[in-house]
């Protein structure tokens, strides 16, 4: 046998080339889809990478892009539409075009698989160097646009910064805190913006990390660069540039003598959680692929943000605005999202616990592709803690929901768990509430004076409900379903038993006091600042001791 072709050995063929590389990265996609906890195939995850990140899709849409049959993609979307995962609209310009979007559920599993590529992917991208990283990002965006039937974007050349955000810095951040404690997050998150941003052609003055409190009012900075935190009193969300950027969910450019400071919101699907502000030099335009760039550096720290938060003690404690007892601790740590926006329904909720009573809770959910469910609750009597009662009746609502169809089996099963538990010694009021949004209906269920409003055209009326016994009260009750005047466009409101006390002043209606304040705060304002500022101004009159009784408002927009 002749010796073998140097030339075969050092330069494979370029087919052998591409297979080798479309190997590894399957394999590689392929370990990061073992990261979820979802029972999902690549084409279904496919489609909701494409639903998630690239707007509204059309099934035809969508098979054209995966080079797969239409029939193979229906089949995936109706496994995504069943599952919870994706929703089906009629488009507004043609109502005979389906268009799809992602359910809060959904948006959770992406937010889960981009972590989850992040964190397989940026091991292997670290073994490359500088060099062949820039090579391979220019190659990436040129192959990426000819598979879209696009051309890449040209770069500038220009000192304004990248036109196209390279991801250094989300990979730095996903790197920095894979794996780090709690009380750390908040730290590393404005190191990592200090020293990876300026590598995508961002200049960075300083970043500053500040969180919502507990109360609404106020932003209390708990990391801060090149300074610490010492010295940095709490601002007011109402009456600063950072407030302005949370209060209207936009990024805010505030000039200063140094430079501009850039606001940008960190807000998930479930929750309103603070700003990152960075000051920059010079004036960036507030349209530039520059701040784009901080905008996705924001979105990045808000999936981050809300499990580091919750499990440490020194970012809890800081957004504190006065004691709780356990009970008031554990009625939080029980509440489900505080927002919710799907099927053109946007909710916000919000809970000022009584310094000892903490009864009340709520609780909402996407529950299918047309439908979204709210409840909230008042624990009415018990012989043990009020929080760890109504927490018991929130689990069987919850649990409830994935078993039945109605609200009045909803209500009769978790009637069923008070009772057996505890045999009439603990019940709880309870509010549920059901928005179906094709065809549109609104249907209630209640077991107290729980007060329900509607907003239409400037006016504030209130909507008469038929209450039945508490949860818990007996062992065979009976509920009966209310549907209730409500109109796409109307704004409605939850409130709890709270908004019957007055706020310690001589009041002779205080329930009326209250609808003037939600009156002048809702006409102009989203749901989430309108049940802010609400109980903003409440804790205000209130002072430092807070409410006579848990104080709960749900804000519902149908309009959006």
């Amino acid at each position: 046998m002749g010796p073998m072709n140097d030339a075969f050995v050092t330069e494979p063929p370029a087919d052998a080339d591409l297979l080798r590389v479309a190997s590894a990265f399957q394999d590689a996609v392929g370990r990061a889809g073992d990261r979820l906890d979802a029972t999902i195939s690549p084409s279904q995850l496919r489609v909701l990478d494409l639903v998630g990140h690239d707007g509204a899709w059309s099934v035809s849409g969508v098979a054209e892009v995966v080079g797969l049959s239409p029939s193979t993609i229906s089949r995936a979307v109706d496994r995504l539409v069943a599952a919870g995962y994706v929703s089906r609209e009629r488009a507004d310009q043609d109502r005979r075009e389906v268009s799809l979007g992602l359910t809060r559920r959904g948006r959770e599993l992406l937010d889960r698989w981009d972590t989850a590529r992040l964190q397989t992917l940026t091991p292997i991208w670290d073994t490359a160097t500088a060099e062949d990283r820039a090579a391979l990002t220019r190659a990436v965006h040129a192959i990426a646009a000819a598979a879209s039937g696009t051309r890449p974007a040209a770069s500038s050349g220009g000192g304004s910064g990248p036109t196209q955000p390279s991801g250094h810095a989300l990979r730095e951040l996903i790197r920095a805190v894979t794996g780090a404690p709690a009380d750390a997050v908040c730290s590393l998150v404005v190191e990592t913006a200090a020293a990876a941003l300026p590598e995508e052609g961002v200049a960075v003055d300083a970043v500053t990390l500040s969180l919502l409190s507990v109360d609404g009012r106020r932003l209390v900075t708990v990391a801060a660069w090149p300074h610490t935190t010492e010295g940095n009193a709490p601002v007011s969300v109402d009456r600063s540039a950072a407030g302005e950027s949370l209060r209207g969910e936009r990024t805010i450019l505030a000039p200063d003598a140094a430079g501009t400071w850039a606001h940008l919101p960190v807000i998930t699907p479930g929750a309103v959680l603070g700003v990152l502000s960075v000051q920059l030099p010079g004036d960036p335009a507030a349209d530039g692929p520059l701040l784009q760039g901080l905008r996705d550096y924001a979105d990045a720290v808000a999936l981050i943000l809300p499990g580091a938060s919750a499990a440490s003690l020194q970012t809890t404690m800081a957004t504190r605005t006065r004691d709780w007892t356990v009970a008031a601790e554990m009625q939080t740590r029980q509440l489900s999202a505080g927002r919710l926006h799907a099927h053109g329904v946007h909710v916000a909720a919000r809970l000022e616990p009584m310094h000892d009573s903490c009864s009340d809770s709520y609780d909402m959910e996407v529950v299918s592709p047309t439908i979204v469910d709210i409840a909230v609750l008042d624990c009415r009597k018990s012989d043990r803690d009020f929080a760890s009662v109504t927490g018991f009746a929130a689990a069987a609502i919850r649990q409830a929901r994935r078993t039945t169809t109605t609200l009045t089996d909803q209500a009769h099963l978790a009637d069923q768990a008070l009772w057996g538990h505890f045999k009439g010694r603990a019940t709880v009021d309870v509010l549920l509430m059901r928005i179906t949004t094709t065809p549109w209906s609104v249907e209630v269920l209640t077991t107290s004076d729980f007060t329900v409003l509607r907003a239409r055209d400037g006016h504030l009326d209130d909507v008469h409900l038929s209450p039945h016994s508490p949860l818990g009260h007996q062992e065979d009750s009976t509920f009966d379903i209310t549907r209730i005047p409500v109109e796409r466009g109307d704004r409605m409101f939850i409130l709890g038993d709270g908004f019957r006390h007055g706020t310690g002043r001589t009041d002779d209606n205080p329930l009326r006091q209250h609808l003037d304040r939600i009156t002048r705060h809702s006409t102009t304002n989203t749901p989430d600042e309108t049940t802010r500022r609400v109980l903003a101004d409440l804790l205000d009159e209130w002072g430092p001791t807070g409410p006579l009784d848990d104080t709960t408002i749900v804000c519902i927009d149908t309009s959006t």
